[in-house]
């Protein structure tokens, strides 16, 4: 609650009841480095909100854990918040990076909430080698920034930067600990850090690595890139999972590709002078964003409910959930179809954006800019209907059809702290399908500042207006729907039911054993892609005249991992039992090493001359002239 108030208070101050413009940045607290702006409240509210929602979820999804255990989760779940929200807020690079720090800190605690799980502790391991990597690159990032550069290393600021943010937001190739550390962590947990905080990492290259120097081009490039490598891959990975929390996972990570392919769009749109593509990408891109948050958000929370219910999250095991738990299916249903960017969805509305910035690049670009937007338009389009076959496979497996299972028999709706938690958030992305065209202007001067003064005939209103398009659209297609299905209750209550035996094909006695699984309805999809998911199969043919078992089993393997970072960590593992004989277990030849390293440092400080860098010609004509 106390996240909400904070966040609340920043809106109104920055709203200008206080006086004060939009775009001006307040300060909080003179002297420190700690102020706010419209771009940090862009990234608080998501915090503030799914932190309370999730917050709350935590009561009735700890239930049974014990007060020890559930001591040190909301302790550490406050920490976590607290430095998330205090991230946006910090403008000098030490308390940037400390508040940093802290959130990867806490959260991993978070995650390995179930130690005695070693899937858990593994989980937890790779999350916290990755904050770790990307608090190293961004350290880097601040000293390149902030030293001299020769014209030729100008980019090393910015790789720099994107690669420390990339972990934390789960781009291509970073993104391995996203699928490990979300089904490990608490349900409300995995809410919190899919739906806003690998958005900070977006927010730390909009701050410290977009508009810092003179690398726009390269950073627009590289983002567009990026998200378009990370939105495929996300969702085809998603795919063949059959863990709920880990296709949300990878679900993540195609849309931070989303995101990120809309930044690159809108950063190309200033590069190229391209107003219109600047402005729309990056109003699709935030909108994406609060949209995602929300929906997300509800998916993990959702996913949370069906765990306390029946104890797995394997969807092999689970089907008929929406006959026993209608609140929790109901609510995840029209989240996920509508986080596959269908109308009349609220994701639909920024992926729009994100459509009309690409066409705007396909028409008003040239050359590689309109191959790229071309390229993106039929990326979102693949994407999208991937997506659609992704949540339709967990929406089957999960709540249709019958229980595979004792435990998905056996299962209850779950307490009103847990259902009413996504419920609400579906409310929430119910206020945003309809209010999005006019709460978009409300950020117009942070929209301009970021798209350029180029972007000024090309104004936020006339974007939002352009939203209200598909905004009527959404509300025509729900009253639709709501108009059907009234109309078929009502024609069903004049019907007299007449229950009898159905055609069988041929089995006496059909079970739930012959339904569709997940694996089997998104096969076809998966050997299309057979060579990025490296699919193996095993196969257990029929035996006998009656078989009374056959087995098909598809499993995945995500590349990065098997070929990129297990093959490094292996050499790096064999280099340090190599060297683990200088561990010698010693008191003096620690100090031994110590002295001659030391004495190393100050023959090379005496002996090796500083070489200065020439002084920039701008820099002596500033002087001269001084």
């Amino acid at each position: 609650m106390s996240a909400l108030l904070l966040t609340l208070l920043v809106l109104v101050r920055t709203m200008g009841f206080t006086g004060g413009p939009w775009d001006e940045t307040q300060l909080l607290f003179h002297g420190i480095g700690v102020a706010y702006d419209l771009l940090s409240l862009l990234f608080l509210l998501p915090v503030a909100l799914l932190g309370l929602v999730a917050a709350i979820h935590s009561i009735g999804y700890l239930h049974g854990h014990g007060a020890a255990r559930s001591g040190l989760y909301w302790f550490f779940y406050n920490l976590t918040l607290a430095a998330m929200l205090m991230v946006p807020l910090m403008r000098s690079a030490p308390l940037f990076l400390l508040t940093w720090e802290v959130m990867g800190i806490a959260s991993f605690a978070l995650v390995i909430f179930d130690w005695d799980a070693a899937a858990s502790r593994r989980a937890g391991w790779i999350y916290l080698l990755a904050c770790h990597a990307g608090a190293a690159f961004l350290i880097m990032m601040f000293v390149a920034d902030s030293s001299p550069l020769s014209p030729g290393m100008l980019w090393l600021p910015a790789v720099l930067g994107i690669i420390g943010f990339g972990l934390k937001a789960g781009f291509p190739l970073l993104h391995v600990w996203l699928p490990s550390a979300h089904p490990a962590a608490p349900a409300p947990v995995s809410a919190v850090m899919s739906g806003a905080m690998i958005k900070l990492g977006l927010y730390g290259i909009l701050r410290f690595v977009l508009f810092s120097g003179d690398t726009l081009l390269l950073c627009g490039w590289l983002l567009a890139i990026l998200g378009l490598i990370g939105a495929l891959l996300g969702i085809v990975l998603a795919l063949p999972q059959r863990n709920i929390k880990t296709l949300l996972a990878y679900s993540s990570i195609e849309n931070i590709g989303i995101m990120t392919m809309a930044y690159g769009l809108g950063v190309l749109g200033v590069a190229y002078d391209v107003p219109g593509m600047a402005i729309l990408g990056f109003s699709g891109a935030l909108l994406h964003m609060f949209n995602h948050a929300a929906l997300k958000g509800a998916l993990f929370l959702g996913a949370g409910a069906v765990y306390r219910a029946t104890g797995t999250l394997n969807m092999e095991k689970l089907g008929g959930l929406m006959k026993r738990m209608p609140w929790t299916g109901g609510a995840f249903a029209a989240n996920a179809l509508s986080l596959s960017g269908l109308p009349p969805g609220n994701a639909f509305l920024g992926e729009f954006l994100i459509y009309a910035a690409a066409f705007n690049g396909v028409i008003n670009g040239h050359g590689p800019l309109r191959a790229l937007s071309l390229l993106c338009i039929i990326t979102l389009a693949t994407v999208g209907g991937l997506a659609v076959a992704a949540y339709a496979k967990v929406i089957s497996a999960v709540f249709l059809g019958e229980p595979r299972s004792d435990c998905a028999a056996k299962a209850r709706e779950v307490s009103w702290t847990m259902c009413g938690c996504t419920l609400a958030l579906l409310l929430v992305n119910l206020c945003l399908l309809f209010l999005a065209p006019y709460i978009l202007p409300m950020f117009t001067p942070l929209l301009t500042r970021l798209a350029g003064e180029s972007a000024a005939g090309f104004t936020v209103p006339d974007i939002a207006l352009l939203l209200s398009m598909p905004s009527i659209l959404s509300l025509f297609l729900i009253g639709v729907s709501a108009t059907a299905i009234r109309w078929r209750q009502r024609l069903g209550a004049r019907r007299q039911d007449v229950e009898g035996v159905t055609w069988d094909c041929g089995y006496a006695a059909p079970s739930a054993r012959m339904e569709y699984t997940g694996t089997a309805f998104a096969q076809p999809l998966l050997d299309a892609f057979a060579s990025v998911l490296k699919l193996r199969r095993q196969l257990q043919r029929p035996e006998a005249l009656f078989p009374r078992e056959i087995r098909a089993d598809l499993n995945s393997q995500d590349r990065a991992l098997s070929s990129v970072w297990q093959p490094l960590f292996g050499r790096f593992g064999r280099l340090a039992i190599k060297t683990h004989s200088m561990q010698s277990g010693f008191l003096h030849a620690y100090i031994l090493t110590m002295v001659l390293a030391l004495v190393v440092m100050l023959v090379w400080g005496m002996f090796c001359h500083r070489v200065d860098r020439p002084t920039p010609p701008t820099a002596v004509t500033e002087e001269i002239s001084k």
